[in-house]
């Protein structure tokens, strides 16, 4: 082989090496697990624990599971911030329509969401779906999304994430109890 041949093989080596470990790299998952010396309750509200999965830097898939069950919500990237996939159905029948709710974001914002659910008995795992006060900050290098439920106030969820959207920390707050979920390191 000549010498041309062997560069050409080698620099297309390392650019399937490289490639390969970059495509490998794109999935990442963790898990917050419940936290009872944080929580003001021994046991969870309705998560046993949270499973976080980011693909590369333009999804997010968050799964809380709760006695063998699961339910999921979908984060994809949005112009720099991520917003929630929200299913506007009456399962299994027809999904009406999606809602995009903005959720992760580095600017400081507030702004209501107004579900067009509205036929439904709500129940504790149903209130983070409907009408909602969404404020988002910053705090140094940290960033915080409250999701404020309008139709049982007492009900909270909090977001605790980094600069590169990397959640840490999930609070959970109803009538006057709290459960926190961390990352352990």
């Amino acid at each position: 082989m000549t010498i041309n041949i062997k560069f050409s093989l080698l620099i297309i080596m390392f650019f399937l090496l490289f490639s390969c470990q970059k495509y490998a790299n794109k999935e990442h998952s963790y898990i917050l697990f419940f936290y009872p010396d944080s929580s003001s309750v021994s046991k969870p509200f309705n998560n046993d624990s949270i499973l976080i999965t980011y693909y590369g830097k333009d999804s997010i898939i968050v799964k809380n599971y709760y006695h063998g069950n699961y339910y999921q919500n979908i984060f994809f990237q949005k112009n720099g911030s991520f917003a929630e996939k929200r299913f506007v159905a009456n399962f299994p029948e027809q999904i009406f329509e999606i809602d995009t709710i903005l959720t992760l974001t580095k600017k400081d914002t507030s702004f209501v969401y107004h579900s067009n659910r509205d036929n439904f008995i709500v129940t504790l795992v149903d209130l983070s779906l409907f009408d909602s006060r969404y404020t988002i900050s910053k705090e140094r290098k940290k960033y915080k999304t409250i999701k404020q439920s309008l139709v049982d106030t007492t009900y909270k969820e909090i977001f605790f994430y980094d600069k590169d959207y990397n959640i840490y920390k999930f609070i959970n707050t109803w009538k006057g109890n709290k459960c926190v979920y961390v990352k352990k390191k």
